[in-house]
């Protein structure tokens, strides 16, 4: 690409702003949790839904919004040297720069069409995107972008530990397992990261009651066609049976992991195991309790104590 000549071609300016407005009368939805508690799980069943897209891992907040505004950032600095306009300096002026408003409407802008961008194909009432940390955003992101709607994921934070130890496992070069930390050390570490995205979800929710809706990674597990319905009613699409079913045929254990049941371990799969209580097997009563004096509260509000 040219560095003097910023022409993309046929660009019709309007005819995007119009499909994002579209974009903007579907329902805008963003689904967050700890790591490992089944979010990814949600993302498929979502965008199972003949209604519904659901994208993943944009990561708009923790990569594109840093860049965007590092670039902008780079462009006030660079406009406002005095010998770049010396005569607008001169006349007693300064040039023009981005302000915050601004940077907020090129950060919506792009994730808006990006969202745009993975709903092609489909003709959907509900437009998404899952990445963990979304839960730590959920109020920026309902600053950017009006009448959002924030999904939170939640699961039994030993089991998510557990789930960790086992993620990090499938990064490390096999001759180098050995020296990992034992699961119980990661269990209790991520007792504190839990607390912590869980407090962040609360305080969206206790905001913004309407906008904002709260599953088990359990019942999901457990009760899945409910728990599922409810969401669907959240987000305002089709909850019928059949429509249910749909999602959870396309998107169950057995289908994710390549034909295994769950309980049917695979160490060096995305989807390990695909049990609840699976804690047990790994952790023993001191760490269970060590968990318990740092995410205990949280833990009862969730029943899992």
């Amino acid at each position: 690409m040219s560095t003097t000549d910023p022409a993309l071609g046929a660009f019709n300016y309007r005819a995007h702003q119009e499909a994002v407005a579209q974009l903007l009368e579907r329902q805008i939805f963003f689904v967050g949790g700890a790591e490992k508690s089944g979010t990814s799980w949600l993302q498929h069943l979502l965008d199972a839904h003949p209604q519904v897209s659901c994208g993943g891992e944009s990561h708009f907040i923790g990569s594109l919004y840093p860049r965007i505004k590092k670039a902008l950032e780079k462009h006030n600095a660079f406009v406002l040297q005095k010998n770049i306009n010396p005569m607008r300096y001169e006349l007693g002026g300064e040039p023009d720069t981005f302000e915050e408003a601004d940077f907020l409407y090129v950060v919506a802008s792009a994730i808006l069409t990006s969202l745009m961008k993975q709903a092609r194909g489909k003709a959907p009432l509900a437009v998404g995107e899952r990445t963990p940390d979304n839960v730590f955003v959920f109020t920026g992101l309902s600053n950017m972008i009006p009448g959002i709607k924030c999904i939170h994921i939640v699961r039994d934070p030993r089991d998510v530990g557990v789930s960790q130890w086992y993620n990090i496992r499938r990064s490390v070069p096999e001759r180098m397992r050995s020296q990992m930390v034992p699961v119980p050390s990661i269990v209790k570490e991520y007792a504190g990261v839990w607390v912590a995205v869980i407090q962040s979800g609360l305080k969206f929710a206790a905001r913004n009651p309407d906008r904002y809706c709260e599953l088990r990674y359990e019942d999901l597990v457990t009760q899945p066609a409910p728990t599922l319905a409810r969401l669907c009613r959240f987000l305002g699409v089709d909850d019928r049976p059949e429509i249910l079913q749909l999602c959870l045929d396309k998107t169950s254990f057995q289908k994710l992991s390549g034909g295994r049941a769950p309980g049917q371990e695979d160490k060096e799969s995305f989807f390990r195991k695909g049990i609840i209580g699976d804690w047990k097997n790994h952790i023993d009563a001191e760490t269970n309790e060590q968990v318990i004096a740092t995410a205990g509260e949280l833990m009862r509000r969730f029943g899992y104590i």
